[in-house]
């Protein structure tokens, strides 16, 4: 392990990104060397012996107060983890990745958090039957038809053959034109929540009302500098600008994580044909019309270098729909791996 890394832990400080991941990489590696199928459970319970052990370091906490479990973020971290490693002793899996690029996508082998990943055909259902459905949820779209029981009723009802297709690895072009509704806000509500029983919607209203305003609390007790990235946040937020927006770019800061691996800003003119999507990373994000996501008054959410939806209103919007996107089975990007799992935890 790094000096550095070992001097953090030893004075009580909370590492770097590059070193929390130096961490976690070398605590998996020791795991699978004794122990080939490590389960949930264990990491658990080693991620929580690590903050026990050094907690002002891994603990989950903000304004002094413990995050969940307090160890949550470090157990999926792990669990992430120990997933690439599996990946990189897998022969096979070697040969299908060469020639790829280092954009590739990275496709979840485990559904952590999901209760109904791969649902059976309904009963009574036939493929047939679902081709039928699916059909008249692409003519209901294409009429812009605003018959929203109807619509949802066949969305539940084809939630098997959704699945079927984003665990097929089918292209978001094809997905998009496949499962117009999918891609938008009511319809990628209810794929959440088949998928993994929770209400995001009802969910992030709450995080709006408690988290993210505890974490902005917690930054603005903290000095920062005016003429520093936290420091204008701060200023822009207290001038009005969007409170979630500005506790998400605060916790991008305070785990020294790459904020253009989840945000990107285009001119608030812009429209979805005109950003280029060639400079968006290939993992979800959420496009600003605007010089901030902390003023924009439209975003924009692309997956896999396309937008999948240019009509939401607000960076809250926008932030749920984003982390509903991960329903189309993509890993958090490495890069931004604590603040997504941090916006997670309970």
């Amino acid at each position: 392990m790094a000096s550095n890394t070992i001097r953090s832990l030893e004075t009580e400080k909370r590492p770097s990104a590059v070193e929390r991941r130096e961490v976690v990489r070398i605590v998996v590696a020791e795991i699978f060397s004794v122990c080939k199928k490590p389960g949930k459970k264990h990491f658990g319970e080693i991620a929580r012996k690590m903050v026990i052990q050094y907690p002002k370091s891994f603990r989950d906490e903000i304004e002094g107060q413990v995050v969940g479990t307090g160890y949550d973020s470090l157990t999926k971290q792990m669990l992430s983890r120990i997933d690439n490693y599996r990946r990189l002793q897998s022969p096979l899996q070697k040969r299908q990745s060469e020639g790829a690029t280092n954009d590739a996508k990275k496709r979840r082998k485990d559904p952590y958090g999901c209760i109904n990943s791969e649902p059976e055909l309904p009963a009574g259902e036939t493929n047939t039957m679902q081709k039928q459905k699916q059909e008249e949820l692409k003519r209901m779209f294409d009429e812009n038809s605003r018959d929203a029981k109807t619509i949802e009723r066949l969305m539940v009802e084809t939630f098997h053959s959704q699945r079927r297709d984003i665990l097929s690895s089918k292209e978001m072009e094809d997905l998009v034109k496949e499962w117009p509704f999918l891609f938008q806000e009511n319809g990628i509500r209810l794929h959440f929540r088949e998928l993994t029983g929770v209400d995001i919607t009802l969910n992030f209203d709450e995080s709006t009302e408690t988290k993210f305003k505890r974490i902005l609390r917690y930054f603005q007790f903290q000095q920062s500098d005016p003429t520093n990235t936290a420091g204008a946040v701060l200023s822009q937020t207290l001038a009005g600008g969007d409170e979630t927006g500005a506790a998400v770019l605060m916790l991008l800061a305070h785990f020294r994580e790459k904020q253009e691996k989840m945000l990107e800003a285009v001119d608030d003119t812009a429209i979805a044909s005109e950003v280029d999507v060639k400079n968006l990373p290939s993992t979800p994000c959420i496009v600003a019309c605007g010089n901030s996501p902390l003023t924009a008054k439209t975003f924009m959410v692309a997956v896999d270098q396309v937008i999948v939806n240019e009509q939401l209103p607000t960076f809250t919007k926008a932030l749920q729909f984003m982390f509903c996107s991960y329903v189309q089975n993509i890993d958090y990007p490495v890069e931004i791996a604590a603040t997504l799992e941090f916006l997670q935890s309970d």
